[in-house]
């Protein structure tokens, strides 16, 4: 709400405005979809954090493959590249080039799976 509001201040126009109070993650993807600039700053400002939080995975477990669902899924590049650009700039290098960072081909259903795994403790 704080970027919507800080948009609203400087005259920037924003379909975010209309959900004053139950603004969702879901509302800001769609926005971004349609091309409102506020929101698109808001998911490649959420990538670029996620980005940093991968690196620390990456330096830590050093995986082959990063799966990401929800949010970073349904904005596809639009988050993830940046999420990508930092990651490759803050982890180690050799880490960081093993690794790829890609959206869940299971779409929606991921969480699905996910809890069929850990109830049949795979």
């Amino acid at each position: 709400m704080r970027a919507v509001e800080d948009a609203r201040m400087r005259g920037c126009s924003t379909i975010l405005t209309a959900h004053r109070r139950t603004l969702t993650a879901r509302d800001v993807c769609a926005a971004a979809k349609r091309g409102d600039m506020v929101a698109m700053r808001i998911v490649r400002s959420t990538g670029r954090r996620l980005g940093q939080v991968l690196a620390i995975l990456v330096d830590i477990l050093n995986p082959e493959r990063i799966v990401i669902g929800g949010l970073a899924m349904r904005t596809g590049e639009m988050m993830l590249g940046p999420a990508r650009a930092v990651m490759a700039r803050e982890a180690l290098p050799a880490s960081a080039g093993s690794c790829q960072v890609v959206a869940a081909a299971l779409g929606e259903r991921i969480g699905d799976v996910a809890a069929l795994c850990v109830a049949m403790g795979l």
